[in-house]
């Protein structure tokens, strides 16, 4: 038998509220996702740049290639990162 709790009609919560709160959640979960997705888009847009640039080019910003995905991937709060990437 299973044991679930008996809810009297006066103390249950209307279906529009309840519809409510998923709508608000799943809107809140699309945007969650939907940031994440822009986030490592602009990562990878990022380091394909630099990485399409020569050596040289990164020695005068003061990068070396093997720097890059690390660079990229630090979330820029290096302020070195922000200026060589004009941000």
């Amino acid at each position: 038998m299973l044991n679930y709790p008996v809810v009297p009609a006066s103390q249950s919560r209307p279906l529009g509220a309840t519809s409510s709160r998923i709508t608000t959640v799943l809107v809140s979960a699309a945007t969650a996702a939907a940031w994440i997705v822009w986030r490592q888009y602009r990562r990878w847009k990022t380091a394909r740049e630099l990485h399409a640039l020569d050596d040289r080019m990164l020695h005068d910003i003061g990068l070396d290639r093997s720097e890059i995905d690390s660079v990229v991937n630090s979330g820029f709060t290096d302020r070195r990162a922000l200026e060589v990437l004009g941000r």
